[in-house]
């Protein structure tokens, strides 16, 4: 991942008992990779193998699940997005792409464990019904103005210390 210029983590608990001790929460806000993350705690409560909640791009898949997800632990994460032959892209991630040149190395097929973007994402005030990870609609808009307030306190940053304004 690249370098943030400003990284914001919060680690609380959570209201919602499908996401209790989950809201370990990373953003990277360097302008071109603003990203909304979680980070997979190192005890593993981040339940990426599991099948019920989470989906992995089977296609591309080169591992077990398990594997796929124990690799993940501890990692800052925001999901698969515009993988080839992913069965659970949707319409504008068919018009991306990753250049053959990366999906050739030998870490592309274990990204291919990581849920789907849309399963995890906050990227939105209302959650999507794609989204998996904040179950109860508390939950995830409570995730989603720590992220808005996480945004506005890079920009205040950002404005503050801009050389030259």
């Amino acid at each position: 991942m690249p370098s943030a210029t400003f990284m914001h983590i919060h680690r609380g608990a959570s209201s919602d008992n499908a996401t209790k001790g989950l809201s370990n929460r990373c953003w990277t806000t360097q302008p071109r990779f603003s990203i909304f993350s979680l980070i997979t705690p190192p005890g593993g409560r981040f339940p990426l193998a599991d099948t019920a909640r989470f989906s992995v791009n089977e296609r591309v898949l080169t591992t077990s699940r398990d594997a796929a997800a124990a690799q993940w632990k501890g990692h800052i994460i925001s999901g698969r997005y515009a993988q080839t032959d992913d069965p659970h892209q949707g319409a504008a991630e068919r018009l991306t792409y990753i250049p053959k040149s990366l999906r050739q190395q030998p870490d592309y097929p274990p990204r291919a464990g990581l849920p789907h973007h849309n399963e995890i994402a906050v990227d939105d005030v209302t959650r999507d019904s794609a989204h998996r990870l904040y179950m109860a609609d508390a939950s995830y808009q409570s995730a989603f103005k720590e992220r808005v307030t996480a945004a506005e306190a890079h920009i205040k940053h950002v404005y503050a210390s801009w050389a030259g304004r």
